[in-house]
């Protein structure tokens, strides 16, 4: 997906916290587990990535998501690094794809979409 010059965070998504801090906080109300579905969010990354050519990032992503020493909030962290390394819009389609994963995460699972995104090339 090429992201237009005018790219902005949508507003439903203006308090979407970091992953590190969203991973750490304890949360009562969420019905999934936030470490088990980092991994949908570490994909829709990857994929993201990949469609706005930056293939290194992706393949470095690839790797610690394939590294099992590394911990989930290591991996949040990651996740947080990366979107200050890229264009200003690619970072907030990644803090789009954060506020998806959140708000998903309060979803039951049943309804957890873990499709991969269509591409929009």
């Amino acid at each position: 997906m090429t992201l237009p010059d005018n790219y902005e965070l949508p507003s439903a998504c203006a308090t979407v916290k970091d992953m590190t801090t969203w991973l750490q906080e304890q949360a009562p109300d969420a019905k999934m587990c936030r470490p088990c579905v980092l991994p949908i969010g570490v994909g829709w990354y990857i994929h993201e990535l990949e469609a706005n050519g930056k293939a290194a990032l992706a393949q470095h992503l690839k790797s610690l998501a394939d590294n099992e020493a590394l911990t989930p909030l290591e991996v949040a962290k990651q996740l947080d690094s990366i979107k200050s390394q890229v264009d200003p819009r690619l970072g907030l389609r990644l803090k789009e794809l954060d506020c998806t994963l959140q708000i998903n995460a309060n979803l039951d699972e049943d309804d957890f979409a873990e499709e991969e995104l269509d591409s929009e090339s």
